[in-house]
């Protein structure tokens, strides 16, 4: 579901059907809800009598993500300063020699990583070493930001 979402698969606001999920992902909804319920309030919004539709942001909303991410990155670049082994900063160089051969990406005409791999600011934040920081930018506010990367590259 977050590959899903994060990959422009499903518009934000549009009205996700349990039924027509759990027939295409080849589960039962239980488990699909279940999935669901761990994405409300982060990708998707339920509203009782309506259903799961995917987290469209306000302007406001996005503001906010911007400022909390503009703080906790600061904190997680000069941890991983500090924290980084060799072998992790020359992978970090590594991503950024493959990223200036990408065209779309040396154009500065869209930026958008296929997987958390390819992604330097996540290699960036777990070079940090530091897991509560990794579980808030990670597995919270990229994806959330990277929905509207994607949106806005493209």
């Amino acid at each position: 579901m977050v590959q899903a979402i994060t990959s422009g698969e499903f518009q934000p606001g549009q009205k996700l059907s349990e039924a027509q999920l759990a027939r295409q992902l080849g589960i039962s909804r239980g488990p699909l809800r279940e999935a669901l319920g761990r994405l409300d309030g982060r990708l998707v919004m339920r509203t009782p009598r309506i259903g799961v539709r995917v987290t469209n942001f306000s302007y406001e909303d996005l503001e906010q993500l911007f400022l909390v991410r503009e703080a906790l990155e600061g904190m997680a670049a000069r941890l991983a300063a500090e924290r980084m082994s060799a072998a992790e900063l020359a992978r970090l160089q590594d991503l950024l020699v493959h990223h200036a051969s990408l065209p779309e990406l040396a154009l500065a005409s869209a930026y958008h990583q296929h997987s958390q791999g390819q992604d330097f600011r996540f290699s960036v934040v777990r070079g940090a070493h530091c897991e509560r920081l990794e579980r808030m930018l990670l597995d919270e506010l990229y994806y959330q930001l990277r929905v509207q990367r994607l949106r806005s590259s493209t």
